[in-house]
């Protein structure tokens, strides 16, 4: 199964996360800033899929977190997650 790189501020939706992926096999990590993915980075060897929300908190926005980490996941697969129907551009 897929090593799953959860990045989410909210800790309710956080944990629901981290709880169904793992119901599903997956392997998780979660972070809910952009500055706790970095330090993921320096001790997570493999991520598979980062699974962000792209209206982070911070100086710095899930949709960043996503391009800064791509070039870490291999292969990258990076679904965004937003409760705001306005933050995919629709």
């Amino acid at each position: 199964m897929a090593s799953v790189l959860i990045v989410e501020d909210e800790d309710q939706v956080r944990v629901l996360a981290k709880s169904y992926l793992r119901e599903q096999g997956h392997q998780t990590v979660s972070a809910a800033t952009a500055e706790e993915v970095l330090a993921v980075f320096e001790v997570v060897e493999r991520i598979d899929v980062l699974f962000t929300d792209i209206n982070l908190r911070g100086d710095v926005r899930g949709r960043e977190t996503g391009y800064d980490s791509a070039s870490r996941i291999s292969p990258c697969s990076t679904p965004p997650a937003s409760r705001s129907p306005t933050a995919c551009g629709r």
